[in-house]
């Protein structure tokens, strides 16, 4: 696998199509269904080295 992305959709046939999409070029890819989910899931450095986390969630 190349990498792993949280992919936050709430259309159910959208999310099967994307993640569909995503497998085939060797993506792990976990569907998150709400916005309330997704920022549990979330967790940010705010001061990266090349950037500030909270910039990223703006």
């Amino acid at each position: 696998m190349n990498a792993e992305i949280y992919y936050v959709e709430d259309d159910v046939d959208i999310a099967e199509s994307e993640n569909e999409y995503l497998e085939q070029r060797n993506f792990s890819v976990a569907v998150i269904s709400s916005l309330s989910r997704a920022k549990e899931m979330l967790l940010i450095d705010v001061s990266l080295s090349d950037g500030n986390g909270i910039t990223l969630c703006e």
